[in-house]
């Protein structure tokens, strides 16, 4: 038997996590019950990783490297990272500055109604 995690942790901290988390559900038989759980511990394979990597692509638009995936035994935590750090990568600087602008220009309630809509 498990043990009890914390609720952020279970939750995914990140909606990066969280979509993760749904995507290895529909994908796996064992839905993850942490952002600490393996993708081959669950169940994956191979054709489970290149199935996953389809869904990463259309879900967030960034390739993910299927050598180094499928060589380690990576977390809910790690491929959202990994996810984070390339949309980030291929984000345009003058894209990020004029979206930095716009949230600078938002109030805190503003800000709270974006944050509460990507959870939800």
């Amino acid at each position: 038997m498990r043990a009890a995690r914390p609720v952020a942790e279970v939750a995914g901290a990140s909606p990066v996590e969280a979509t993760v988390m749904r995507m290895w559900a529909e994908l796996l038989d064992a839905a993850p019950a942490s952002v600490s759980d393996g993708f081959f511990q669950l169940g994956g394979h191979s054709l489970r990783l290149v199935q996953f990597m389809a869904r990463v692509r259309a879900e967030f638009g960034v390739e993910l490297p299927f050598d180094t995936l499928y060589t380690t035994s990576f977390t809910v935590a790690e491929v959202a990272k990994a996810i984070e750090e390339r949309q980030l990568a291929d984000t345009d600087e003058e894209e990020l500055a004029g979206l930095l602008d716009e949230l600078a220009g938002l109030s805190d309630e503003e800000i709270d109604a974006l944050l509460d809509s990507g959870n939800g």
